[in-house]
């Protein structure tokens, strides 16, 4: 990933059954990526929990200022 520009990638999951899970924490101990499992109640949308936890997370909000300013030079 470090190869096409990705340094950091949060994936957060929720109620896996599948061996999903397992794998992301082994990517995630060799620091591949950051694995989050949430607990997601009933009647809420996982995937807009993630969202906003992801908008709060410490990744996202370190995140270079460097990129919105390559996308005005283009």
């Amino acid at each position: 990933m470090r190869a096409i520009g990705v340094t950091d990638l949060l994936v957060y999951t929720n109620d896996c059954d599948d061996g999903t899970d397992a794998l992301l924490a082994v990517l995630a101990n060799h620091v591949i990526l950051n694995h989050i499992i949430q607990d997601v109640p009933q009647g809420v949308s996982p995937q807009w929990q993630a969202l906003k936890a992801a908008w709060w997370h410490p990744l996202r909000r370190a995140a270079s200022s460097d990129s919105g300013a390559a996308r005005t030079r283009a």
